[in-house]
């Protein structure tokens, strides 16, 4: 499959709220990396079979995508500032969550995005894979054990 990116321009959905102008902008590579460690950082994991160890705890994670995503419009209408995360805290629920369901929808990370879902399969089976590799090796180190001694 071939990627072609017509433009590198980030998608930006213009926001008013409270009186003022915003853009929500599509995550940059380091936005995204920086939300999808603090996902990670949520959960619990056994590290041998990757197997989900706990609940996580994940209601930081919206307020922290929006201050991510969501900029003052400057004089000139392009992003300025980016809104301090303890400014989105302070906003009702229903602004943060539409505002962070808009900024995973525009940046892919939606979970009923298709590339998204596409991007989780793959990660998902590679992790199957490995899985799978270690279970074999180890079966026949066993095997070879078990002959040998014989």
């Amino acid at each position: 499959m071939d990627l072609d990116f017509n433009s590198l321009e980030p998608i930006r959905v213009p926001v008013k709220y409270g009186g003022k102008d915003y853009l929500l902008c599509e995550a940059d590579g380091e936005a995204s990396a920086h939300y999808d460690d603090a996902k990670i950082a949520c959960h619990k994991y056994d590290h041998d079979t990757g197997r989900l160890l706990g609940v996580p705890l994940t209601a930081h994670l919206e307020p922290l995508m929006v201050s991510l995503c969501l900029y003052e419009v400057d004089g000139d209408g392009k992003p300025g500032q980016r809104v301090p995360e303890e400014v989105v805290r302070s906003w009702p629920g229903r602004v943060v969550s539409r505002l962070f369901d808009k900024a995973m929808t525009i940046s892919e990370k939606d979970e009923t995005n298709p590339a998204w879902l596409e991007r989780q399969i793959a990660s998902m089976q590679a992790r199957l894979d490995a899985i799978r590799a270690r279970e074999v090796a180890a079966k026949n180190g066993r095997s070879a054990t078990a002959i040998g001694s014989a």
